[in-house]
């Protein structure tokens, strides 16, 4: 028997509880301690595995928890930005790689590699940027040369996350000319194959993020994902969740940005005054807090149809555009309301402030939204 609505949000919120204690035990120690751009060691990716926090729609007897309802990795999402932990990138392995491998991979690929994406055993990335194509696909330059027994991968990958500490990368590489030249292979990194290097950036500076350089790396005839030359059409397939994850968490950004400059202007005193007595700005906040409610409800209803496999393309561009936009202006508007402790390097709101301008162009800027939007309405 089906859930009814009030027991799946009892037992959504109960999983909440539960991953942030989690994030309490495990991950905030761990990024207190490290503190570093490097990623998190593999014990805490293996905690996370037998919490049951890996693979949540991956079917059990494949090593997942057999949970298809998204709104359980929207909470995951909505934790890690909550807590600031952002350099955690559980959400790139749940909800970008390893759908692809339930989607596309055969049955032998599945019993192979999915148990251990869902214990931690093996820590996903995907490379689909380079340095001089960024994600144009049509410029996609790192080759796959066919060779007896599989493939000789030769190429740079930038901007990868979960870059220096993956050993299981998503990557696509160009077998042929032309659009139907693209192909996915996974590439299992057990020897070091893969050289790393890390790549400073101005905002998300927990993030583990590297450029990757495959020299003649061979994989074999099985680390094929899905046929030969299809590429371009599994990326544009899986894109929307993609897009409905960063949706969510821009909404977690924007919400924790909110609530942080609420609780400044109810501390902070100008002329006697709480600033939070001013008219100004209270309907400041007023007017981002619609904001926000309206592009909850949006997300939310992206996060339903998405359930019901009904997901259009166009709906989760419009999700990821009107939140992550939201965000950025959010955070800039906030960020001028702290005043001067704003402008403080490594505060809460600063960091928030240097996340939320990277965000409008993850999983395409707004202006490729737009054009998804724009298209699909014949505009």
């Amino acid at each position: 028997m089906p859930l009814s609505k009030a027991d799946s949000i009892s037992e959504i919120n109960t999983f909440r509880a539960e991953f942030r204690r989690f994030l309490h035990d495990q991950v905030v120690p761990a990024h207190s301690a490290e503190c570093q751009p490097d990623g998190f060691s593999r014990e805490v990716w293996r905690a996370a595995g037998a919490a049951g926090f890996l693979g949540l729609d991956v079917p059990t007897e494949l090593g997942g928890q057999g949970n298809a309802d998204f709104r359980f990795n929207a909470a995951i999402a909505e934790e890690i930005v909550t807590a600031g932990l952002n350099g955690f990138a559980i959400t790139l392995h749940n909800d970008i790689v390893i759908p692809y491998i339930t989607a596309l991979a055969d049955e032998a690929q599945q019993r192979r590699w999915l148990p251990a994406l869902c214990s931690g055993g093996s820590i996903a990335a995907i490379a689909m940027t380079e340095p001089e194509a960024g994600s144009d696909l049509a410029s996609l330059n790192l080759v796959a040369h066919q060779v007896n027994g599989g493939y000789r991968l030769t190429g740079e990958k930038f901007f990868i996350s979960n870059g220096l500490t993956q050993n299981f990368l998503l990557l696509v590489a160009r077998t042929a000319d032309g659009p139907m030249g693209l192909s996915l292979f996974i590439v299992e990194d057990t020897e070091d194959a893969i050289a790393r290097a890390p790549i400073a950036k101005l905002g998300l500076r927990a993030q583990d993020t590297a450029r990757l350089t495959l020299e003649d790396v061979f994989v074999p005839d099985s680390a094929l994902l899905g046929r030969s030359g299809r590429a371009a059409g599994y990326l544009m397939r899986m894109l929307p969740r993609e897009r409905l994850a960063i949706a969510v968490r821009a909404n977690a950004g924007a919400r924790k940005c909110l609530t942080l400059t609420q609780e400044h202007v109810q501390a902070r005193k100008v002329r006697g005054s709480k600033l939070s007595s001013f008219q100004s700005i209270r309907f400041a906040l007023a007017d981002m807090l619609a904001e926000l409610k309206a592009n909850e409800a949006l997300t939310a209803l992206a996060i339903s149809r998405f359930n019901e496999g009904r997901l259009a393309e166009a709906d989760a561009a419009a999700a990821k555009l009107r939140s992550s936009e939201t965000f950025r202006a959010v955070t800039d508007r906030c960020l001028h309301l702290f005043g001067a402790q704003g402008y403080l390097a490594q505060s809460e709101i600063s960091e928030l402030f240097l996340d939320a301008r990277g965000i409008t162009l993850q999983g395409g800027s707004s202006e490729v939204m737009r054009e998804i939007i724009a298209s699909a309405a014949r505009l």
